[in-house]
């Protein structure tokens, strides 16, 4: 189960697979991935460092520096369609 992170309000368990056009729904329309320690997968808007608001949540969650910005999607590479 996935978790969409807003920069506002509380995580949301989601359920994948999920297409391009959902993960460009929820994130924004360009989008960039990263893997994380945990093997989870972390979805961004492209370019979204220091453009969009920090997401202190997500950065905590994935434990990355510089911080999240904006939302953010954390699934498994078996949720992206």
């Amino acid at each position: 189960m996935a978790k969409f992170i807003p920069v506002e309000g509380p995580i949301q368990r989601l359920d994948g697979p999920f297409t391009l056009t959902q993960l460009q729904r929820l994130v924004g329309e360009e989008i960039e991935f990263y893997t994380l320690r945990t093997d989870d997968v972390l979805v961004v808007q492209k370019n979204s460092w220091f453009r969009l608001p920090i997401n202190d949540s997500a950065s905590s969650i994935a434990g990355l520096k510089p911080p999240v910005c904006g939302p953010a999607l954390i699934c498994s590479h078996d949720d992206i369609a």
